[in-house]
């Protein structure tokens, strides 16, 4: 009976250890209502999708990116280590920007005001692709108001597609729209 409660045990203790310790940079946007409040609510929320204390950049402000009539946004990224898979992470995400009051995702290139926009920029080092999520994600590069906040926290991090840095992918960046840490 010991050795049968022994086997228990372990193959539990292998099943709970199962979960592996995901590393996840997000971007976070907004450019309606109290931003500042915007982006704590955010903050509380992944803090509690992480395993680990998140690690959040400074505030900066950009010039609206695809649409000069939208409101200035503010802008960080945020680091945090999460049990959660891609498309959980990706659900749990956008249950946060709806509590927050996000209304529809602007679409095909339109872009609109927001109360919230959360995007999953990394995953590991992992490339996933699928019809509601692209990982990593696809414009990272070509936006100031991700990059400079991201080379903040991570400097030396490399895209899984990249030979350069975070930082050196800023040197690279043909986006002109101003963006400022506050």
């Amino acid at each position: 009976m010991l050795a049968q409660f022994n086997l228990n045990r372990f193959t539990l203790m292998v099943k709970q250890g199962d979960k592996r310790e995901n590393i996840v940079f997000l971007s976070v946007g907004t450019n309606l209502g109290d931003r500042f409040l915007n982006i704590s609510a955010v903050e509380k929320n992944l803090q509690e999708l992480s395993v680990r204390p998140i690690l959040m950049s400074s505030i900066y402000e950009s010039e609206p990116w695809g649409n000069d009539n939208l409101e200035p946004f503010l802008n960080c990224v945020i680091r945090l280590v999460t049990l959660l898979e891609p498309l959980e992470l990706l659900q749990r995400t956008q249950q946060i920007e709806i509590e927050i009051g996000r209304g529809t995702k602007s679409k095909g290139g339109s872009y609109k005001n927001r109360i919230i926009d959360l995007d999953l920029l990394t995953f590991n080092q992992l490339t996933f692709n699928s019809t509601d999520l692209t990982i990593p994600h696809p414009f990272i590069t070509e936006r100031n108001f991700v990059l400079h906040p991201f080379a903040e926290i991570a400097p030396c991090y490399k895209l899984p597609y990249s030979k350069f840095t975070i930082a050196e992918e800023i040197e690279k960046c043909v986006d002109e729209l101003k963006c400022s840490a506050l």
